[in-house]
């Protein structure tokens, strides 16, 4: 391996660092996001190398464009990179710098990279699930059970948790119901 490469991506760019093997020589460019501009600038370097990115919120579209560039993707734990790099004051260029000293040092926090496949199928079950906590929100928002916790709520407190618990199951029962029909969540509840 003749070179480091590290990228501290942004919510729309990216700053990328080549570092020689010697540390001496690092030359860091700033990448706009847009559709293949990352896997063209990584086309760039010679293929096979490990590419350090910090597991970013955005971090699985670029992870894509390191394999499709023929590179190797080591996904960076940020918080102890951070601890590691014992940097005071912390910019972007300190940041890229940083990941490609501790890869030099061989001590470059990483984390599991799920496959391809497994990261689209992940993609889709986090959507269903927010669907899922968002219908699960209106149902508590609906006037039927709003009405419902109304009337307990001038009651004794142990008919309050009673009429709690009773709730949670009238609620886990209706998210069941459509999870096993499939029903796509329209407005109010019932």
């Amino acid at each position: 391996m003749d070179e480091y490469i590290a990228l501290d991506s942004h919510k729309r760019y990216t700053l990328a660092e080549v570092e020689s093997v010697s540390g001496g020589r690092a030359r860091q460019e700033r990448i706009e996001h847009e559709r293949g501009a990352i896997r063209r600038w990584l086309r760039r370097q010679p293929r096979g190398r490990a590419v350090a990115v910090e597991a970013i919120g955005n971090w699985y579209w670029i992870v894509d464009e390191i394999e499709q560039a023929g590179m190797t993707p080591r996904r960076v734990h940020p918080r102890k990179a951070k601890l590691m790099m014992g940097l005071i004051n912390k910019t972007d260029r300190l940041d890229v710098h940083g990941l490609n000293r501790l890869q030099r040092n061989g001590t470059l926090p990483t984390v599991w990279i799920a496959p391809a496949e497994l990261r689209d199928c992940r993609i889709v079950m986090r959507r269903q699930c927010t669907e899922l906590k968002n219908r699960v929100l209106a149902l508590r928002l609906s006037p039927k059970v709003r009405a419902y916790f109304d009337r307990i709520r001038q009651d004794n407190p142990e008919r309050r948790k009673i009429a709690v618990v009773a709730t949670a199951h009238y609620l886990l029962r209706v998210m069941l119901a459509m999870w096993r029909t499939g029903e796509v969540w329209r407005g109010e509840a019932a």
